[in-house]
């Protein structure tokens, strides 16, 4: 008998496609809302924009994203713990882009995290004037 109780070889294999399954589901789900999200952005259809995704597209932007769950999932130990995180982390990721579309017309690119780095430059972006108050202590040039 295996540790935990549970059955043979094949419970166990029945557990990991049952995971497998679930991390892809989650991450088909956050590629679709993001695309669907910058759609909505840019004022497209949502019907129009889902027909112009390409196969490989969305199987190459859901390994992606399955990879990131994979990794939550491996940082944290448990499943119900790894998903939660990743859909936030989605959210977040989605929510971002979507201002950022109504703001700048661009999507968010994963070169754009260099903002971050540099918080002055961030404000310049975003618009922010010299009597402006933001988040940052950021001394005025």
């Amino acid at each position: 008998m295996s540790e935990g109780g549970s059955g043979g070889p094949g419970s166990r294999l029945r557990r990991w496609a049952a995971i497998v399954v679930l991390i892809l589901l989650t991450s088909g789900v956050t590629v679709l809302a993001l695309e669907l999200s910058t759609a909505r952005a840019f004022g497209w259809g949502m019907r129009a924009q889902l027909g112009r995704l390409e196969l490989d597209t969305l199987a190459l932007g859901t390994a992606v994203v399955a990879l990131l769950v994979a990794g939550l999932f491996g940082l944290t130990g448990r499943l119900r713990r790894g998903i939660p995180l990743a859909a936030m982390a989605a959210m977040l990721v989605v929510a971002v882009n979507h201002v950022k579309i109504r703001f700048r017309s661009e999507p968010l690119y994963p070169s754009d995290v260099a903002f971050l780095r540099d918080a002055h430059l961030l404000v310049m972006a975003v618009g922010a004037g010299h009597g402006t108050a933001t988040a940052f202590s950021v001394p005025a040039p």
